[in-house]
Order: structure tokens, then sequence, then C-alpha cells
């Protein structure tokens, strides 16, 4: 992993700013500038709210800048050819509201260009912006996709017009706020599959390569095989070869010989997908989440299987080494090839010990099922998964797995720091729960 370049010092020409430590968030933008340091804009806090907080980040340190006017979250940001950065979409409230509108943030002269750029063709999240480097639109962001509302949504909930922003040339150092940074072009490129949650690589001849994404139009599921190619010079999408399967929430990385390297995501399927793994000892269900992998080539126009990853996942960055390998990081997912569901398991009558704080628990009128609810107390929990894990937290919820080559395997078990495991007791009346 590269290591962040660390500054004597920031230089802020306006505006206030002052060291302070990073601030926890989900769901935002991290922005690297010319300078090596790394733009933070919004995100959600503890309590799932939008934030409007700015942070610059050098090395360990992270430093207030100034705050949007509205808060956001799973936006885009874009860094501009002049050094600017382009804020686009997003959640904007608790309740989910998507916005149209889009912002420009000036990271030497630390303000925002607000009231300048009118807002784009419609709301959008799971969107993206891609900076374009051909055509008559070069150095202009192409934002395409997305949800016009919460929620998974219908066919009219997902956008097909396309946003081009033209910022001016003006650099970053000389540009005031009181003036305008750009604004969006009068064109809307269409896209063919309305999509959300995509994936948009820019290839090496200029083209942009669309692929996947979450669309109710998609059948026989919603989450979409389909893939598609935009010409910047023309100003259109073309059909590009589909993906071996449909998913969303994946990655699509450029590699050194120009093919792309398609990774994970989600299909909301739950099927069992390790079939093809050599020493499993059964099947398991996917839970929707995936593990292969796809390389599509642009020269041949043709998509082909890469292999599985050892672990499942989705929501994950996947990072092109400088030897050629790619790496993909964290992300939702098991951690084990195996997972099966726990009603195939069952729980004796007896004792549960519980260690925090130590008590024991009789669990004859207890149910195991798949899923087990996780209440952390703590703003910021930290789980401690056994070094043999048999068991991930996902999202709050904890699933239970087995480990093929673990001697105890049919006591699955999982080690956490803090919180407080709820389980369902099998007659209301009869228990409370833990």
């Amino acid at each position: 992993m590269t290591r962040l370049l660390a500054l004597a010092g920031v230089l802020v020409c306006a505006g206030t700013a002052g060291a302070v430590s990073i601030t926890p968030r989900s769901d935002h933008t991290a922005t690297l500038l010319p300078d090596r340091t790394i733009l933070v804009v919004g995100g959600l806090n503890a309590a799932n709210t939008p934030m409007t907080g700015v942070q610059l980040l050098t090395d360990t340190r992270g430093t207030d800048l100034a705050a949007m006017l509205v808060a956001r979250a799973s936006h885009t940001a874009t860094l501009l050819p002049n050094g600017e950065v382009l804020v686009t979409g997003g959640q904007i409230n608790l309740g989910g509201t998507i916005t149209d509108d889009a912002v420009v943030f000036n990271p030497i002269q630390n303000c925002w260009h607000n009231g300048f750029v009118r807002d784009m063709s419609s709301p959008r999240i799971g969107h993206t912006a891609t900076l374009l480097r051909t055509g008559p639109y070069a150095g202009s962001v192409l934002v395409c996709g997305g949800r016009q509302t919460a929620g998974a949504g219908v066919v009219g909930d997902y956008e097909t017009d396309c946003d081009i922003f033209q910022p001016v040339t003006t650099p970053a150092a000389s540009l005031s706020c009181a003036a305008s940074p750009g604004d969006f072009a009068a064109v809307h490129p269409a896209i063919q599959q309305a999509r959300a949650f995509h994936t948009a690589t820019m290839l090496p001849d200029g083209r942009v390569f669309f692929a996947g994404g979450y669309s109710p139009a998609a059948t026989p599921i919603h989450y979409t095989s389909t893939a598609e190619v935009y010409d910047p010079p023309r100003g259109i999408f073309i059909s590009a070869y589909p993906l071996s399967q449909g998913r969303a929430f994946h990655t699509a990385t450029l590699m050194g010989d120009g093919k792309v390297f398609i990774a994970g995501g989600y299909d909301g399927q739950d099927v069992v997908d390790n079939a093809e793994a050599s020493g499993e000892p059964f099947a398991s269900m996917n839970r929707g989440l995936l593990r292969s992998t796809e390389i599509y080539d642009p020269v041949g126009d043709h998509t082909s299987f890469a292999g599985t990853m050892i672990e499942r996942k989705m929501m994950h960055a996947a990072t092109l080494q400088n030897d050629g390998q790619m790496i993909a990081w964290g992300g939702l997912g098991n951690l084990l090839n195996s997972y099966q569901s726990a009603a195939s398991f069952q729980i004796r009558s007896g004792n549960v010990s519980v260690t925090c704080p130590a008590r024991t628990i009789a669990t004859t009128n207890f149910n195991i099922r798949t899923l087990y609810k996780l209440m952390p107390y703590s703003a910021t929990p930290t789980y401690l998964v056994a070094p043999n894990p048999s068991g991930v937290i996902e999202k709050g919820a904890l699933y239970m797995t087995v480990d093929p080559e673990d001697a105890d395997a049919e006591n699955p078990s999982i080690a956490f720091t803090g919180g407080t495991i709820l389980f369902d007791p099998a007659d209301p009346t009869t228990a409370a729960g833990l």
C-alpha cells in the first residue's frame, strides 16, 4: 500500500482551517489532490445522518475545511483539470431525499462556488462521474446513471440521460469562489440501459466502459449483465459484450494491458456458487455475494471468466499494484469459502457461556436462526474475529459460517470485544431473550 506523503504544512489562502483528528464517516468521497493530500467530503455520521463536513487529510492528520451548505452522502467527487473538485448528487437528509444539486470546491482558496452551477437533469444516487479525455468535451465530467428516489424504486426512478459538466480553465489558485466554476452543457447523451450502482471505467483510447448495476427494467433479475461504451467524439453510447453474470456494487479496474478487471459484487440471488472449488466438502449458498471475476477486452469487445476470489465481496475497493497484481480491499462479504445456513445446525439444549460480562445462559428455550442481531452500544464498535473465524459481522448482522478445515466445525463461534447479541426466544411467553 502506498504511504501518503506527509507535508510540512497545508497552505490555505482563505477561510478557516484547523488541524483536528480525522472525523469518522461512511458513504463519503476521498479525492486525491495534485499536492498528494486527500480531500474528504460529506458522508454519514454514526447516526446515519448526512454530513456537511469537509476535511483535508495529510498522513494521519485531518484539517477541517469550509463545510458544504447542504449535507450529502453517496455522492461523487471528481478532480477537475484546473485543480478544483466537482461534487454531484447524493442523499441530503436522514429521510433519504436525493438531490440534483452540484457544487464545486476550490481546495486552494478553501471555499465553495455556491449558487453558480445549474442543477443536473435529475436527482442522482449510485451514479458515476468520469473526467473525459477526448472529444469536444475533453476536460469535462460525464455524469451518468443513478437512482432518483430512496429505496429500490421502479423503472421510472432510474435515469437514462447523462449530464456533462464543463469547468472553466482558470487555475484554482487564481479563481475566486465569487466567480463561476463552469456549468452543465445543454447536451444529454442517453445511456442505453438505465442503471445505478454500476461502474464506469476510462479505457486507454478515451472511451468509457459502463458495466452492470441495478436496473428494474433488467430481466429476469434486476442486477443487469449489460455493458456499453460511451464514445466521446461522437457523443453516443454503443452496446458492448455483456458480463458473464449480472452484478452491482462491484469493481472494474483498468489493467496495464488495457483490459478491464471486474470483480465481486451482488446479484440478489441466494445460490450455490462453489461447485467448481476444490477441497470444499459441501455446497454453500452465497446470499447474493459474488466472488467471481471476469475480464473485458475493449479491442476484441469480449468478456471472459477470470476465476474466483477466495472471499465473496461487494462494495469493496480494487487496486492495481506496480507489479501488475490486482488487490481487492475490504467491502461486505463472508470471510470463508463456505457459507452454510445455520438452519442446518441444531443447537443442543444446555448452557452457553458468555464472558462479557460473565454469565451462563440456558439455551433450551431459544431457536437457532441464520441471523443474529448485533446491537452495539458504542458509536464506534470494534469487532475482533477469532484467528480461525467462523462468523462474519455484516451491517450489524451476525451470520454463522463453517470452516471445512476446522476440526470443531460443528460448533461455529465468533469473538468480539463489545456490544450485545440478542437471541430471539422460541416462545416469547417463556423466554425474554438475551
